[in-house]
């Protein structure tokens, strides 16, 4: 293996529903309340029987062409819970994607931990890219492992946003970081 390719599931590979509308969606098939409260951590979130799950145009292209790349490792790196696995499992087999392994939250670590162990565990990966929508905790815990990196790796992190991945440059992802700060500063003491 020469590269690790990370994929985010939700809304960075595959176009997920929202609490907002899949609560209604869901109650609305079945005729009946919904039975939780929270959202990504219920099955329900993921029910073939009510939702069709797109994979995003873009995100697409470029899983395939790094899974038809016999020297690139893909993995689908998501923070949904392990009791889920079956159920993404199932959506990723009817998208067609054969990924080499599905990574699930099963533990206290973060994304950019979990990567960070692939890498320290492949020695000979020359190139990493990782894939994610959430800027504000998987892209920082991305960018907290950058000094941990040995030399000689290309590592990538790009933000996907409204289904296209951009490339961050280490000074985008700082000035972002500063803002979200100010912005949580902000609104926990109102100055």
């Amino acid at each position: 293996m020469r590269k690790l390719a990370f994929y985010d599931f939700d809304s960075t590979l595959v176009e997920s529903p929202h609490p907002e509308y899949g609560i209604d969606d869901w109650q609305e098939y079945y005729g009946e309340e919904y039975p939780h409260i929270g959202w990504w951590s219920k099955p329900e979130s993921l029910d073939l029987n009510v939702f069709e799950f797109r994979t995003i145009p873009k995100m697409k292209q470029l899983i395939k062409k790094d899974l038809s790349n016999p020297t690139t490792y893909v993995i689908v790196l998501t923070a949904r819970i392990e009791s889920l696995r079956p159920y993404i499992e199932r959506i990723l087999k009817k998208l067609s994607f054969d990924v080499d392994i599905l990574d699930m939250k099963s533990d206290g670590r973060n994304k950019g931990e979990k990567v960070l162990e692939y890498i320290m565990n492949n020695p000979n990966i020359k190139q990493v890219d990782v894939y994610d929508d959430n800027y504000e905790r998987e892209i920082l815990s991305y960018k907290s492992i950058v000094d941990e990196i040995p030399d000689g790796i290309d590592f990538n992190i790009y933000h996907v946003s409204n289904g296209m991945p951009t490339k961050l440059s280490e000074n985008q992802i700082k000035i972002k970081s500063l803002v979200n700060e100010t912005i949580v500063h902000y609104l926990q003491n109102g100055k």
